[in-house]
């Protein structure tokens, strides 16, 4: 995740458990939505709410074509 470059802007802060807090402006709203999708439960969205609530509605989603 920290190799990938999503903007001039990005910022990465390393924390002591290993996990990373990323910034940056990202200027495809979907690409951004797929790749963090593609991290399953290795990334978690804290901000924008917008893009929390984004991410929440695309894995109730997907839970629903599981569902029995």
């Amino acid at each position: 995740m920290c190799e990938r470059i999503w903007s001039r802007d990005q910022k990465i802060k390393h924390n002591p458990d290993g996990s990373a807090d990323i910034t940056f402006t990202a200027a495809s709203e979907s690409e951004l939505i797929s790749f963090i999708l593609s991290l399953g439960d290795k990334a978690r969205v804290m901000k924008p709410k917008w893009l929390v609530g984004e991410i929440k509605d695309k894995i109730q989603t997907m839970m629903q074509n599981y569902v029995a």
